[in-house]
């Protein structure tokens, strides 16, 4: 095991930044046995107060997982398809109100009814920014098998985001 884990200056968020590169770069060539002691090492560094957190690597696989299911996922967009402009929904404001918006913008962009389906889930992560981002990049991959199945569960998500209105 390595001893001189005082020596890695965990002061200096640079040497930190570059020690972690350097393990992730040999981690490919080494023993299970080494590869153990390497991670247990770094949690033990990361644990320290102070220690700026490495961000995580990305499985080289990861571009090819999509949330939606396969028919929504195999269709090929046109290429000229582009989602309205319209402000970023950030999970602050009221859910059905993006929705709604983005409903009503989509709907007058010519989409062959063939593709609608899937135009309207892909196009819908492009509205997003911030923690609603976030969110719907952690949705279970390939589960999302429709547009109501999609507002549904973003509705569900930023359900305490809604306006209430009172009614007289």
């Amino acid at each position: 095991m390595l001893t001189n884990a005082g020596n890695l200056n965990a002061g200096n968020p640079s040497t930190n930044n570059t020690f972690f590169t350097n393990i992730a770069d040999v981690d490919a060539g080494i023993s299970p046995q080494m590869a153990n002691e390497l991670r247990q090492l770094r949690q033990m560094i990361s644990s320290l107060p102070g220690v700026v957190q490495p961000i995580p690597e990305v499985s080289p696989a990861t571009h090819r997982i999509s949330r939606f299911a396969a028919p929504i996922a195999e269709t090929e967009i046109p290429k000229r398809f582009q989602t309205p402009s319209m402000k970023l929904y950030d999970g602050t404001t009221d859910p059905e109100e993006h929705i709604a918006q983005y409903r009503e913008r989509m709907e007058i962009i010519p989409i062959p009814t063939h593709l609608k389906e899937a135009c309207l889930c892909q196009g819908f992560g492009s509205t997003l920014t911030g923690s609603a981002l976030k969110w719907l990049l952690s949705v279970t991959p390939y589960s999302i098998t429709s547009l109501a199945h999609l507002v549904n569960l973003f509705n569900s998500q930023f359900s305490c985001s809604r306006a209430f209105r009172e009614d007289h």
